[in-house]
């Protein structure tokens, strides 16, 4: 980008010429620039020109707010007085409906991008992962966000199988050949298509113990990781299950060695596929373990599907929050079929496949066999195909779609979900409960937090079949208890797990409801209205620089109220935050900060042996930073640390392609740490405050 003039015509001309272009955010900041010296009947042709973007960004108040100074600085301004004519229009006709609440497939949000990424894909697919990404996608997109998902294609793995046609929402795959199929080839080509979508901000879903790759490679954007059962938790086989069947307590973020032991003694119990995505990953090395721990740590928040998976997280990362899986609500329409009464037998459906042994169709069917030398009035529905003799109180009717299933939970009066794992969430569960039936399932991980004892079903020991005989036989014998808990069922189900509710609910707070743009233009507008900061044309003449090497690495020497602008205006990129203050560090929520302690005072004046800042990483002096900005710590006394060791630190940091600036450069103490540390500035914007401008394209880079 080139940077604007400071004549009053040109900036109006080419804020005008970026809008135009498309580029909103550096049109905002030069009719902001504008308005600090337009004369009335100029500044109503900003103030109109900025209510424009205001409105089409759905920023109607603060669009009626411009409009109407407008107007009363510039009466004759035709174009100001047509647009607040029609705004206020606008505004009436939609008043009579503004408290009435959204139906699910009306809009929430403007046009706020959200980048979906999975590795393991397959559609359709038989796993409840893969179903809740599709719908995620499908759903957030009906609330008004612009969503993209990517997916990963390799036939050597058989993942990436999607029948065109076949899924209801776009997804795009990236496809790998076999020696393509690499750690550090598969980020980079997620980044790839990330950085052409650039979003604002990126959900991980099914990846397994490659998550954290994916959340390395689009690390400069906000991303969230989606939590599916025990995924980087376990990275045996994402339950936490061992051969007994025994839980495991631990995790691989809370003791990442006795994991490595586990896995020693027992990978051979996990599936083939498994064991390749624990190889790609690199699982049990020392460089897993850290990567797996920072993004947790710098991530914007990890969802889960339970109180006990959360539990595992909260001590690694800052924002952990139980989300659970939302559900179509159209597919579970019209009235509740009775179950209270009925000719034949009391039919419980198993929904899954009896193969998966962690399902636990083994403990039900031995549980039935107990039952049935007592009583016969009951039956087994399994959806499932069987190449096996079977029992006379099991009927397998196949494997059923996602759109058959809703029709097979109406037909049996219970359903059972004997897991004797701890998955995340059983979409079984609550789907039965969604068609109104009882659940009988196994007190353990999501099933706890999904079923009230007593209410909505059962909840009985995992693995014991004469418990789970019992609780069958309870719901057998007592008709108007089956109807009392598939009615509470279904009640649970509207308050928890429809989708759109889920959406406004857990995603909206987490993703924002505006655009990156029109975030950036807010983020503007704050840091020119505080006093001690930086005037808007010196604003203009950095967040320009910003934009131009974004996604960058930018560091900030100083945390202010402009921090935020900084940082979205590195969309993508690394944006670090070195601070002293401590009240500034509690501030800065989701950025990323070193923490530091400076060791001059100004009264002392500037010292050629002055000592070095201690506490900035090592591998800082190995990164190649595009921007540094030097607006800290504070030197406005004698007493304060002023800005010498900053400045140092920004001159052995600094390599050739970066550009340095220091804000208060008119300061008698920052002058001469600058001339001796930086050398003579390229530029200067503004008296006082002054900020200069430092570039090191004609010199080698110094020794570090």
């Amino acid at each position: 980008m080139t940077t604007p003039t400071a004549e009053a015509g040109d900036l109006l001309a080419e804020a005008r010429r970026r809008v135009a272009a498309g580029d909103r955010v550096t049109a905002r900041a030069l009719y902001e620039t504008r308005l600090e010296t337009a004369a009335d009947s100029d500044r109503a042709s900003v103030l109109n020109d900025l209510a424009v973007l205001d409105a089409s960004d759905g920023d109607v108040e603060s669009a009626l707010a411009r409009l109407g100074e407008a107007v009363a600085l510039d009466p004759a301004n035709e174009d100001a007085v047509r647009n607040l004519a029609r705004l206020e229009k606008r505004v009436r006709r939609s008043a009579t409906t503004s408290s009435e609440r959204l139906a699910d497939d009306e809009p929430l949000v403007g046009r706020v991008r959200v980048a979906i990424l999975s590795l393991f894909y397959n559609w359709p697919s038989t796993g409840g992962g893969n179903v809740h990404t599709t719908e995620l996608a499908t759903f957030l997109a009906r609330a008004g966000y612009e969503v993209e998902h990517w997916y990963a294609r390799h036939d050597d793995w058989e993942i990436g199988r999607v029948e065109e046609g076949a899924s209801p929402f776009p997804s795009e795959a990236i496809t790998f050949q076999t020696n393509e199929w690499t750690r550090e080839t598969i980020k980079s080509r997620y980044r790839e298509v990330v950085d052409r979508f650039s979003p604002d901000v990126v959900i991980v879903t099914d990846s397994w113990n490659f998550k954290p790759h994916l959340a390395d490679a689009v690390r400069g954007y906000p991303y969230l990781l989606r939590m599916q059962a025990r995924e980087c938790l376990c990275p045996l086989n994402n339950l936490g299950l061992l051969p007994g069947p025994t839980q495991c307590p631990n995790t691989q973020l809370a003791d990442a060695a006795r994991c490595r032991a586990c896995l020693a003694e027992h990978a051979s119990t996990s599936g083939g596929l498994h064991a390749l995505d624990r190889q790609l990953s690199g699982v049990g090395t020392d460089e897993y373990d850290a990567l797996l721990r920072r993004v947790v740590r710098e991530s914007r928040g990890v969802l889960t599907l339970n109180e006990e998976t959360a539990a595992d997280f909260e001590r690694h990362a800052d924002s952990v929050v139980v989300v659970p899986w939302g559900m179509n609500p159209s597919r579970f329409v019209g009235e509740l079929a009775s179950v209270e009464s009925g000719e034949g037998p009391v039919r419980f459906l198993f929904a899954g496949l009896v193969r998966e042994s962690i399902k636990g169709y083994s403990v039900l069917r031995e549980a039935g066999r107990r039952l049935w030398e007592r009583r016969q009035d009951f039956e087994f529905v399994v959806t499932d195909a069987v190449d096996v003799p079977t029992e006379p109180f099991e009927r397998f009717v196949g494997w059923k779609s996602q759109g058959e299933l809703p029709d097979w939970f109406r037909r049996t009066d219970a359903t059972v979900v004997p897991t004797v794992a701890r998955e995340g969430l059983s979409r079984t569960a609550a789907e039965a409960m969604a068609c109104g039936r009882p659940v009988v399932g196994s007190r353990l991980g999501g099933l706890v937090g999904q079923i009230d004892d007593g209410i909505e079903g059962r909840l009985v020991v995992p693995g014991d079949p004469d418990v789970l005989a019992a609780a069958i036989e309870e719901l057998i014998d007592d008709p108007g208890k089956r109807v009392a808990m598939g009615e509470a069922g279904r009640r649970r189900f509207e308050a928890t797990w429809r989708w759109p509710d889920v959406v406004r609910r857990h995603y909206v707070p987490r993703l924002g409801t505006e655009s990156r743009e029109r975030r950036l233009a807010r983020a503007f507008e704050r840091a020119t209205s505080s006093e001690g900061q930086m005037t808007p044309t010196q604003y203009v003449r950095v967040l320009t620089e910003i934009q131009r090497r974004a996604p960058g690495n930018v560091l900030l020497f100083g945390a202010g109220r402009d921090t935020e602008l900084w940082a979205l205006a590195n969309h993508g990129g690394r944006t670090v935050v070195v601070e002293d203050d401590p009240e500034w560090l509690e501030r800065l929520e989701g950025c990323e900060v070193v923490r530091v302690q400076y060791e001059t005072v100004i009264r002392d004046g500037f010292r050629e042996d002055g000592p070095r800042l201690d506490g900035v990483p090592p591998e800082f002096f190995q990164t190649t930073w595009d921007v540094i900005v030097v607006d800290g710590p504070v030197g406005y006394a004698e007493h304060l640390p002023g800005r010498q060791q900053s400045i140092d630190t920004a001159r052995r940091l600094a390599g050739p392609t970066t550009t340095v600036f220091l804000h208060d450069a008119q300061r008698r103490h920052e002058s001469v740490c600058a001339g001796r540390l930086l050398g003579r500035a390229v530029e200067r914007i503004g008296d006082e405050p002054a900020l200069d401008v430092f570039t090191f394209r004609d010199r080698a880079q110094e020794t570090k």
